[in-house]
This record gives structure tokens, C-alpha cells and sequence, in this order.
């Protein structure tokens, strides 16, 4: 199933507004790097906040992979029991985030969302389809390729389009 715009509506900015589709000379990348700066900021800002004075996080993968390793439910226990991720849970807009992502710091992480402000999941050009990995069911992602390589890539393949290439931003569902 898919659709135009769906969850991304209104994705691209152009002098305008925002909108589902336009040609790509139309969109105010700078304006969206801008904008996903700004936002960035603001979420770093929050998570520093909801988790001042607590101690650091055990990654996921250390508990589930060394500290727990055949026992799921001890590790998601412990990894859930410890007092940032609860802060962080207990927080209606910060329930999702991935607290790895804050590790590298403010200054990098408001640059990889500024990186980040026009990419999707995949894309279609020229007919070719490129994904940061292979999507299955719930979201699950096979082969995902480096978040910076696939930023790169994907900048990449719409820094070479002509202004008059037109973009459309579609929400698909497996």
C-alpha cells in the first residue's frame, strides 16, 4: 500500500509552503537543512534536560549481548529499569528516541540532522530503486547500510538531479 504524502506530507519546503510534490529547483533545501537544524538543537537540548544528573546509559547491546546474553526478558528488564531510560520513556515526545543517537554529542548530532533534512528510507530514480537496507514486515531492516554512507549516498543521488527533475514524496507500507 501506498500513498503521496501520507505520514511525510508536506515534506518538501518551497517559497511557497510546504508540499507533497514539485520539481526540485522549487525546494528550499537549505531552508529544510535550516529548519532540521533548528529542531535538532531543540531535541538535544530536551533529551540534556530529561537527563541531567543521571548516570550514563548501558547501551542495548551490551546488556543483551554480555551482561545478559540468553536471557531476554533479565535484559530488557535491567536495560529498561535504568534511570535515563526511564526519564526518556516517561516523556510523551521522547518515548521513541534512540538514546544512542545523543552519544556523539550536540554540535554532531545537529550537523547529522542538518545531513539528514531531505532523506528518505529510499528513493526511485531512473527507475532504479536505493533503500538504506531491505524493509520487511514491522519495519524490520535487513542489510542497512551506515547511516553517514547512506546520507552521502542519497544527498548524492539529488544533488545530481536537474532543477527540473520532479520530486514526489510517497509513504509506503509492506
Amino acid at each position: 500500500w501506498y500513498t503521496v504524502g501520507g505520514r511525510w506530507g508536506d515534506f518538501f519546503k518551497t517559497a511557497d509552503g510546504k508540499v507533497d510534490q514539485c520539481r526540485k529547483g522549487l525546494v528550499d533545501i537549505e531552508g529544510m537543512r535550516d529548519e532540521s537544524r533548528v529542531k535538532a538543537a531543540e531535541k538535544f537540548d530536551k533529551f540534556t534536560r530529561l537527563t541531567a544528573g543521571l548516570p550514563p546509559v548501558v547501551p542495548w547491546d551490551v546488556v543483551s549481548e554480555r551482561m545478559f546474553k540468553g536471557d531476554i526478558e533479565a535484559a530488557r528488564k535491567y536495560y529498561h529499569d535504568q534511570p535515563i531510560v526511564k526519564a526518556v520513556k516517561a516523556d510523551k515526545d521522547a518515548l521513541w528516541w534512540r538514546l544512542e543517537d545523543f552519544e556523539c554529542g550536540r554540535e554532531k548530532y545537529i550537523q547529522d540532522a542538518r545531513e539528514k533534512a531531505l532523506r528518505t528510507f529510499a528513493v526511485v530514480k531512473d527507475g532504479q530503486w536505493y533503500e538504506k537496507g531491505r524493509m520487511g514486515w514491522w519495519a524490520c531492516v535487513a542489510d542497512e547500510k551506515d547511516e553517514k554512507k547512506w546520507t552521502a549516498e542519497f544527498n548524492a543521488l539529488v544533488a545530481g538531479l536537474p532543477d527540473d527533475t520532479l520530486l514526489t514524496i510517497v509513504d509506503c507500507h509492506i
